[in-house]
């Protein structure tokens, strides 16, 4: 089993902009696997899929929570950039997999390192993410922050 530091020491470009560690919803578990690109080792790119997408296009995006990520300098003066031209029109877990579209340096560890501390918890495992009127028993910082 390779650790973080091994991984890191064989990352394909030195010029990326961000790591993703972690962070696939139970949810989207099963379609992890097919968005994947390996690219050198254990670091993968996402690659074009319509997982995600109402019209079936496809996108080199895969909703990762931002639960563990390494952002570089210029990974985060890109996102700025973004941001300052478009404001925000996402929430922050897609805003920054959409770097993806425009030309970032996106990285994917795999298998994940890190993972959510719910992991294994009943509710957590059976949430309907996409229902944002859902009600949740596990502490979170965006439904019931205990």
């Amino acid at each position: 089993m390779n650790t973080l530091s091994e991984s890191l020491k064989k990352l394909p470009s030195q010029t990326w902009d961000i790591l993703y560690l972690g962070g696939v919803l139970p949810c989207n578990r099963g379609l992890y696997e097919n968005a994947l690109e390996q690219v050198s080792g254990t670091w993968y790119k996402i690659k074009p899929n319509d997982f995600f997408t109402r019209e079936k296009v496809k996108v080199r995006m895969f909703h990762h929570c931002l639960y563990s990520y390494v952002v570089s300098k210029r990974g985060a003066q890109k996102l700025l950039n973004m941001v300052k031209e478009r404001g925000i029109w996402t929430s922050m877990d897609h805003l920054v997999m959409w770097l993806n579209e425009e030309g970032g340096e996106i990285y994917v560890h795999y298998p994940s390192v890190t993972y959510s501390y719910q992991e294994g918890e009943e509710d957590y495992e059976k949430t309907e993410y996409d229902n944002f009127g859902r009600v949740v028993e596990y502490d979170s910082d965006i439904w019931n922050n205990t």
